[in-house]
């Protein structure tokens, strides 16, 4: 019979075994966007190095921030767009694969996998910790506890519903995009979710039906615990 090693954490996730690579933390950066369009949004948009397999988890510290967009643009960078009705700030995690740039320190625990001689764990990387998950609901706050711990969030499938098209007002047309996207707030340990709606017009007042596209998507939110970090 053969004789590993296999760790869990409190919530029954693998954390380190000779087989499992878990992500490391490459980078933290707080981001800040105090000034709105002539929407009167806050529409934040950044892009960091992280190649397909890596995840960006961040932290809402200054109001509600609804997640626009959340793509691969190439195969190292992803693309983030963030927008509120309210000055913006966050903190942002990018977990990649390690890289011995990021160990620290001196060895401590390593594990390697017997069958290919990769190291799968090594003490000195900041691993990426896997806290839970949730689905959003739509108008509804979810409110997801990390007690002792500082949670941050991971959209790993965003919902973003959108109807984009005319409606017909008997003198002519008037065009909407509206739709739905995932709201998170950061209060403490903390991390409040919803399903909230926007809404924009141009051409005059709306009535009539509705003539357009409509898209939907469930949402999922994967926490990890950034405390510390």
């Amino acid at each position: 019979m053969a004789i590993g090693l296999k760790i869990r954490n409190n919530g029954n996730i693998i954390v380190a075994d000779h087989t499992y690579k878990n992500l490391t933390l490459r980078q933290k950066t707080r981001l800040v966007q105090n000034t709105a369009n002539t929407r009167r949004e806050y529409r934040l948009v950044f892009t960091v190095n992280c190649s397909r397999t890596g995840v960006v988890a961040f932290r809402s510290l200054g109001g509600w921030a609804g997640v626009i967009w959340y793509n691969q643009i190439s195969e190292t960078q992803k693309q983030i767009e963030l927008s509120s009705y309210a000055p913006i700030s966050l903190d942002i995690y990018v977990f990649d694969n390690p890289v011995d740039a990021f160990r620290q320190g001196a060895v401590g625990l390593r594990i390697r996998n017997p069958a290919t001689g990769e190291w799968t764990f090594d003490s000195r990387c900041r691993y990426m910790k896997i806290m839970g998950y949730a689905n959003g609901t739509e108008f509804t706050e979810t409110v997801y506890q990390g007690g002792s711990r500082l949670p941050a969030a991971i959209p790993v499938q965003n919902y973003r519903r959108d109807y984009s098209g005319s409606f017909d007002t008997g003198s002519g047309s008037v065009s909407e995009t509206s739709g739905h996207n995932l709201q998170m707030l950061c209060s403490g340990n903390n991390i409040r979710l919803l399903i909230d709606e926007w809404t924009y017009s141009s051409g005059g007042a709306g009535g009539g039906g509705f003539n357009g596209n409509r898209q939907s998507g469930t949402p999922l939110v994967m926490f990890v615990d950034v405390t510390g970090y």
